[in-house]
């Protein structure tokens, strides 16, 4: 997985500790993954790639949900959810991030942040 940033492999790692019965394959078909591209939409992104299809697929209908967290964005708390897109066969083959809310401390705030001002390789997961 290093090709992905630390927060994309962050969610990956959610979403493994949410879906415990599809972890291993997970992880085993991330290991195999190669970023081909990157889209900062502003509200959120979409990161795709490719994966070993030798190995075998998931065996979920997209998207697999289960990722949602606090991401640090600057001087900016994002409530942020994130959903792992799946080709027909079932290959993870993108990781889709956006913003749910801004938070101020603990409640939302009135709207979104402006991802396109971030340089998408420092968002990290913030607190639990």
């Amino acid at each position: 997985m290093s090709d992905f940033t630390t927060l994309e492999a962050q969610a990956f790692e959610a979403m493994s500790v949410t879906h415990p019965q599809l972890a291993e394959g997970l992880r085993g078909l991330l290991a195999t993954a190669r970023v081909t591209a990157r889209d900062n939409t502003g509200h959120g992104f979409y990161t795709r790639f490719e994966v070993d299809r030798s190995q075998p697929p998931l065996g979920v209908s997209p998207p697999l949900e289960g990722a949602t967290f606090n991401v640090r964005a600057g001087e900016e708390v994002l409530l942020m959810d994130f959903l792992l897109w799946v080709d027909p066969e079932g290959h993870p083959n993108c990781l889709e991030g956006y913003q749910l809310a801004a938070m101020v401390g603990e409640v939302p705030s009135a709207g979104p942040v402006d991802l396109r001002k971030e340089n998408l390789t420092t968002l990290v997961r913030y607190g639990r």
